[in-house]
């Protein structure tokens, strides 16, 4: 039986806000990849707000001799998008509840804004982000990785709240495909034409999820057939 892994963040989770984006868990892409391939096996990680090291780590140190014939990977816009606060303050912040409300005044969406375009911050820094990209090749060297393009809305929108993310995202895009070459899964100007993404500009529609199953399937279907012969 052939393998699948697909390792996401919460772009592969179900959503129940705005109430008209509302997607459910069945119209998921990973669920409906599930149920399509019914002779395949298949395991799957979606975690929110997660990040390339933290996602790939957990397949590295537990999967590595799973042996999966295909790993698909959604995740990088919580890795590139520029913060506030360095990661590390950003943990010592949540971490200390002495410090939530410090916390809370960092995160206002204007107070956010202008710390953003004083000095940008890095939650994963690009050397870190290609690193990782890297290490699930070499950790899983007999498996078809197809990488998911980092996207955001068409209108641009999240730029207003995340100064230089447009930017950001190029440049992670970038490594991704200089890396993985034909792993690397163009998504966004799909997404544009059929209104894939959700109105916070970072998550997936049901008609997204559908559109990513589309894609993915077509990618699926010629590497699992690769497999048989």
């Amino acid at each position: 039986m052939k393998k699948v892994m697909i390792l996401a963040d919460s772009c592969g989770l179900p959503r129940s806000f705005p109430e008209e984006a509302r997607t459910a868990y069945e119209e998921t892409y990973p669920y409906a990849l599930r149920r399509h391939y019914s002779d395949v096996e298949f395991y799957q990680l979606c975690m929110g707000g997660v990040t390339a090291p933290e996602l790939v780590g957990q397949a590295v140190a537990y999967f590595d001799k799973w042996n999966p014939d295909v790993i698909i990977v959604q995740v990088g816009i919580d890795d590139c998008r520029p913060e506030p606060v360095s990661n590390f303050t950003r943990i010592v912040l949540t971490e200390f509840e002495f410090l939530h409300r410090l916390r809370a005044y960092v995160f206002k969406p204007v107070i956010m804004k202008k710390l953003i375009k004083l000095w940008p911050k890095h939650r994963v820094s690009p050397s870190k982000f290609k690193r990782n990209i890297k290490k699930i090749q070499s950790v899983f060297p007999n498996a078809q990785i197809f990488w998911l393009e980092i996207f955001t809305s068409e209108s641009g929108g999240y730029e207003e709240h995340r100064p230089g993310v447009l930017k950001r995202i190029d440049q992670y895009n970038g490594m991704l495909k200089s890396v993985l070459k034909s792993g690397f899964v163009p998504i966004q100007q799909e997404l544009n034409l059929v209104k894939g993404v959700n109105a916070d500009h970072l998550h997936l529609n049901r008609i997204g999820h559908k559109k990513i199953f589309d894609i993915l399937k077509s990618r699926l279907d010629q590497a699992l057939a690769e497999r048989k012969n």
